[in-house]
């Protein structure tokens, strides 16, 4: 979620993120299956091998991504926190009771309401 809720993603800039998840995430050893995202957020189904934490993850893809999307955008005007993008919060869930495809198919139709 981006910092204060604050509906940053415009299309164009959605699309650049959504293009630069899956190089972080090769990048790191991690698969991303599935990423989509609103105009203040970002859904992931990410596979992850089983000695990496979650919060690791998490910190490394929203540190990477807010450095390449604020170098290329520019920093957003929130008065001292204007070099950040992301808020501090993340919320994870493990995929136990579902299959794959349902989970896919959630992540696909974010941002269709």
């Amino acid at each position: 979620m981006t910092k204060f809720r604050r509906q940053v993603f415009s299309p164009s800039r959605l699309n650049y993120l959504l293009a630069l998840f899956p190089r972080i995430a090769t990048h790191y050893k991690y698969r991303l299956i599935e990423v989509n995202g609103e105009a203040d957020h970002i859904h992931f189904l990410i596979e992850c091998p089983p000695t990496a934490s979650m919060s690791s993850v998490v910190a490394r893809l929203k540190a990477v991504s807010s450095k390449f999307f604020l170098k290329r955008y520019g920093a957003q005007c929130w008065g001292k926190h204007e070099r950040t993008l992301w808020n501090a919060g993340y919320f994870v869930a493990s995929t136990g009771g579902v299959t794959l495809e349902i989970l896919k198919k959630y992540v696909e139709n974010q941002g269709r309401r």
